[in-house]
């Protein structure tokens, strides 16, 4: 429960495939407004290097391209472009077998007074090739 006034985060990991790691960053709190605010984000790091990955690392600029258009296809098909804002940035990833993996990305609601609703879209692919 918020109070008056409170701010919360948290980060949590959501999973770990080979050398990645991908986090959940919640955030939510209310300032005295109208309405409370909730965002949540997701994050993939190299548990090497401890920097943060995007697609392009992980598959190269073309493939990765392929897939945010796969990702906003899906995205589009729910309708909901007008009301959620799409995040390539946002995504993690997990094992969905032995070799393929699913891509999740987060799309907080586009509207400040609605971002406690995040929509998920999901697409399967090939694992990505670590170097």
């Amino acid at each position: 429960m918020l109070l008056p006034h409170e701010i919360q985060q948290s980060v949590k990991v959501v999973s770990r495939f080979r050398e990645l790691m991908s986090v959940e960053i919640s955030n939510a709190g209310f300032t005295g407004g109208a309405h409370p605010y909730a965002v949540i984000l997701r994050a993939t790091y190299s548990q090497k290097t401890g920097e943060r990955v995007d697609l392009g690392d992980l598959y190269g600029a073309a493939s990765a391209a392929e897939l945010l258009k796969k990702a906003e296809k899906e995205f589009e098909k729910r309708g909901m472009s007008d009301y959620y804002r799409f995040e390539p940035a946002s995504f993690s990833l997990a094992a969905a077998g032995a070799s393929k993996v699913k891509i999740t990305f987060s799309a907080p609601h586009a509207d400040e007074t609605y971002r406690g609703t995040t929509l998920e879209v999901s697409v399967t692919t090939a694992a990505p090739k670590i170097k």
